[in-house]
C-alpha cells in the first residue's frame, strides 16, 4: 500500500535548481524535484510519499515530496512537447533531442565510438576516473536509462563528477529525466551522444538503485544486453562491464554475479568485448564461471590487469560506495569497470569532425 503523511520542513539541508534536501519536524530527510513540484521553504507543510521507507527499502533514509501545501499552483515550463513519467500525476514537459533540429538527425551512425555499458550506476566513477586518468582530452557522455532511479538529479556522484569535468554531457532517456539532453529510446540518446554531445567516448548506465531479485531475469539490469546489441548495431565499438565481487554476502554475487550470467551467456544477441580481471584472487573462480556459462564462446573476452581504481578515485575526491560498502571494500567491484574502461581505450578512438 502506498503510504503517505504531512510534515513541516525546518531546515534545508541542500539546494539545488534540481534537487532540494531538506529535514523535516519528525527528524526525516525528505527529496524534493523542483521541476516536479515546484520550491520549498522552512515552515512549509508538504505531503510526502513514505512508501519507500515504511518497507525498509533501500532508497538511503529518504521521503519524496509529492507536494508543497504552501503553493496553490506551480509553474516549471520544460523544454518540449514530449512527456516523461507519462499518464501520472507528476507527468513532464522535459522535451527530447528528437524534437529538435540543433544537430543533423541524419546522421544514424555512431562512427565506432567506444560505447561502455554497466549495471550499476556505482560503475561510473571507477570508468571515468581511469578514462580521464590515462586522457584528460576525452570528452565523456554518460547515458542513464529507467531502470532505477528516473530523477537524475538523485545522483550526489553525477554532480560530481559534472563539477570535476570528468563528464561533458549527460543523456536521460525513457523516463529517466534530468539529463543535459532528453531522448525517447536508448538508440536516439547513443546518437545524441555522438552528434549533439559530441562524445568520444560514452557510458551507459542506470541512475542509483538498481532492481533485482534472486531471479534469473528479475533485474533492471539485464537491460545492459539490449543497450550494448543497440549501440553495436548503429556502429559503436562495444565493451560490457561484468559485476564482479569479493565482498557480496551473497554466494549467487560472489565472483561474476549471476546477474552479469544472465545477460551475457543469454540476453545479448550480439558479440561484444568483456574484461575480466586477471590478477585477483577470484581469477581462477571468475574464469570458470565464464567458460561453463559459455559467456566465452559468445563474447570477446580480455584478461586484463587491476589497475588500483580506489586509489585513484580516493585520489581524485571521489568518495564511492555499492551496495552499503565502501569502494576499499570490495576492489573487484570497482576493478572489473575500470577493466571496461582499459580495454576501451585499448581500441582506436575516432573523434567527431
Amino acid at each position: 500500500m502506498t503510504q503517505y503523511r504531512t510534515q513541516r520542513v525546518v531546515d534545508i539541508l541542500h539546494e539545488s535548481h534540481d534537487i532540494i534536501k531538506v529535514r523535516l519536524d519528525d527528524q526525516s530527510r525528505a527529496y524534493c524535484f523542483p521541476q516536479l513540484n515546484g520550491r520549498v521553504e522552512v515552515g512549509n507543510d508538504v505531503v510526502i510519499n513514505t512508501t519507500a521507507i515504511d518497507l525498509n527499502l533501500g532508497t538511503g533514509g529518504w521521503h519524496f515530496i509529492v507536494w508543497n501545501l504552501a503553493h496553490s499552483h506551480v509553474s516549471a515550463p520544460g523544454a518540449g512537447h514530449i512527456m516523461k513519467l507519462r499518464y501520472t500525476p507528476l507527468q513532464i514537459d522535459s522535451g527530447v533531442a528528437e524534437e529538435y533540429e540543433d544537430w543533423d538527425h541524419t546522421k544514424t551512425s555512431l562512427e565506432s565510438m567506444p560505447v561502455i555499458v554497466a549495471p550499476l550506476h556505482s560503475h561510473i566513477p571507477a570508468i571515468t576516473s581511469f578514462l580521464k586518468n590515462q586522457n584528460d582530452q576525452l570528452r565523456i557522455a554518460v547515458i542513464i536509462s529507467d531502470g532505477a532511479s528516473l530523477p537524475l538529479a538523485l545522483s550526489d556522484t553525477m554532480h560530481q563528477l559534472k563539477d570535476m569535468g570528468d563528464v561533458a554531457s549527460t543523456i536521460t532517456y525513457g523516463h529517466a529525466f534530468g539529463g543535459d539532453i532528453e531522448a525517447i529510446n536508448i538508440y536516439t540518446a547513443l546518437l545524441s551522444a555522438r552528434h549533439r554531445a559530441q562524445a568520444d567516448v560514452t557510458i551507459v548506465s542506470m541512475g542509483p538503485g538498481i532492481v533485482g531479485t534472486n531471479t534469473q531475469f528479475g533485474f533492471t539490469g539485464i537491460d545492459v544486453a539490449h543497450q550494448l546489441d543497440a549501440a553495436q548495431t548503429l556502429g559503436g565499438q562495444t565493451f560490457g562491464v561484468l559485476r564482479a565481487s569479493q565482498a557480496d554476502p551473497r554466494e549467487r554475487h560472489r565472483g561474476i554475479s549471476h546477474h552479469s550470467i544472465t545477460t551475457f551467456s543469454i540476453a545479448t544477441q550480439r558479440k561484444h568485448s568483456l574484461a575480466l580481471i586477471n590478477d585477483h584472487e577470484l581469477t581462477s573462480t571468475m574464469q570458470s564461471q565464464v567458460k561453463e556459462s559459455g559467456i566465452r564462446e559468445r563474447h570477446n573476452v580480455v584478461e586484463m590487469p587491476s589497475t588500483g581504481i580506489v586509489e585513484l578515485m580516493n585520489d581524485r575526491g571521489l568518495n564511492i560506495s555499492s551496495m552499503g560498502r565502501a569502494a576499499q571494500e570490495d576492489p573487484l567491484f570497482f576493478e572489473s569497470a575500470a577493466a571496461a574502461a582499459q580495454l576501451a581505450l585499448a581500441s582506436p578512438i575516432h573523434h567527431e569532425n
